[in-house]
Parts: structure tokens; C-alpha cells; sequence
């Protein structure tokens, strides 16, 4: 019996590797969309160079 549990716990951790890995490439590929499609609606400015140069600390 230990041999067949053996194996079926191998079984089982292959199959949840394979879930796993499935997943993350899953996830991977819509972040990849996601970051892809707000880099395209992301305002583009015409700020002058001098913006942004300081911080007034200062309250």
C-alpha cells in the first residue's frame, strides 16, 4: 500500500505543479495586457522643463 501512495502523492503534487505553473502564466499574461493597455490611455503632457524641479517644504 505505501508504494500506490507513493505514487499517487507524486501524481497529485505533478498535477498541482502543472495548476500552479498554468496559473501564473495565466496571470502573467493579463498583467502583460493590463500594463500594455494603460501605457496607451496614459495622458501625454507638455509640461514645462522647470515642473516639478522643487519641493517647497515649507507649511
Amino acid at each position: 500500500m505505501e508504494i500506490g501512495s507513493s505514487t499517487s502523492t507524486n501524481v497529485k503534487q505533478a498535477a498541482e505543479t502543472f495548476v500552479l505553473k498554468k496559473a501564473m502564466e495565466v496571470s502573467s499574461d493579463t498583467m502583460q495586457t493590463l500594463m500594455a493597455s494603460v501605457e496607451q490611455s496614459a495622458p501625454k503632457t507638455n509640461n514645462p522643463p522647470h515642473l516639478g524641479q522643487t519641493v517647497d517644504v515649507k507649511a
